[in-house]
């Protein structure tokens, strides 16, 4: 009894004109209680239904878990909690896709579109957490004038938040200049 009563106490207490921290609250108890009704009830329903419910139960149980997390982290940083989001939604997303074919398999759906579903949301995810970090880099560099190197195969990214480059061929400087000076149709794959 101890311990569950350190373990409240260690939560960070939420102002009471603190409406985000509100939020991931009403959001993280709507979503256990969604999971406690799934599971709950799943033995009432229809056999051919059940792997959905149970489906429908993960989804809203790992949400409270990251709204949980998500609120914490508010409630301590009063920042949003990017990573926590991410996490749930890499997750939560492709299970959806997969709830989404078990409610659509009567009617037809095949498990082709599954994989296409979940295949193109991760792709989606990908490339919204590629965009908050190119968000987050600007904002940094904006506000405190920092120098950072950064290392990556992807061009674009380089191109968007670089103010001077430098390309490496087998351990060695290839070409090297600053941002907007530099001849980007020159990069060309290389053999690995």
């Amino acid at each position: 009894m101890e311990k569950i009563l350190s373990l409240m106490t260690s939560v960070p207490a939420m102002a009471t004109d603190d409406y985000v921290g509100f939020t991931f609250f009403i959001g993280c108890m709507a979503m256990m209680a969604a999971s406690a009704f799934f599971f709950l009830t799943m033995n009432s329903h229809d056999a051919k239904w059940r792997t959905s419910i149970l489906v429908s139960g993960l989804i809203t149980f790992i949400a409270a878990v990251h709204y949980w997390y998500m609120r914490d982290y508010w409630a301590e940083n009063a920042t949003s909690p990017t990573f926590f989001r991410y996490v749930d939604w890499i997750l939560t997303v492709p299970l959806m896709c997969v709830e989404f074919y078990l409610i659509l398999k009567a009617a037809g759906a095949t498990k082709a579109l599954m994989w296409k579903l979940i295949l193109l949301s991760t792709v989606m995810l990908v490339a919204g957490y590629f965009g908050e970090v190119l968000s987050v880099i600007r904002s940094l560099n904006k506000e405190h004038s920092l120098t950072m190197i950064m290392v990556t195969h992807q061009m674009g990214f380089a191109r968007e938040i670089s103010d001077r480059v430098c390309f490496f061929n087998e351990g060695k400087i290839f070409e090297q200049g600053p941002h907007c000076g530099f001849e980007w149709s020159s990069i060309r794959a290389w053999p690995v």
